[in-house]
């Protein structure tokens, strides 16, 4: 036997709650036009890396950049053992920035004390660590 004809039971169980259209308005009213690109300046501007990553760890980086810089870099046959960074990966030593660190950082990698190693990645460089 089929079903009755008709309208379905669904308000019976989901009963519809009407809003008006003048509170429809007001809520909209009360809502700021967001600025989302200015509040992402200031956010970065506030998190401040170089504060948040040690020294030390500063350091280590910027001399094993300046060292890829001079062609002191682990070859593919050097890195076996070795995982790479995709989003660690970069062209130029001179265009690493914060970013890249904090990669790692994100990762626990400097954090835990694993060796971080820079080497050859296709056509540039990236950053490794034994896996």
């Amino acid at each position: 036997m089929s079903d009755k004809k008709g309208p379905t039971r669904e308000h019976e169980r989901f009963p519809a709650q009407p809003q008006s259209t003048a509170e429809t308005e007001r809520n909209l009213e009360k809502q700021k036009p967001q600025n989302t690109a200015e509040e992402m300046r200031k956010l970065g501007e506030s998190i401040n890396l170089p504060n948040q990553i040690p020294k030390r760890n500063q350091e280590v980086i910027n001399k094993m950049l300046k060292e890829c810089e001079k062609g002191k870099y682990r070859t593919p046959e050097q890195l076996t053992g070795y995982q790479p960074f995709v989003s660690g990966k970069f062209k130029n030593p001179s265009d690493v920035h914060l970013g890249h660190i904090s990669y790692l950082y994100a990762n626990n990698l400097l954090t835990e004390g694993r060796e971080v190693i820079i080497g050859k990645y296709e056509d540039g460089y990236a950053m490794y660590h034994k896996v």
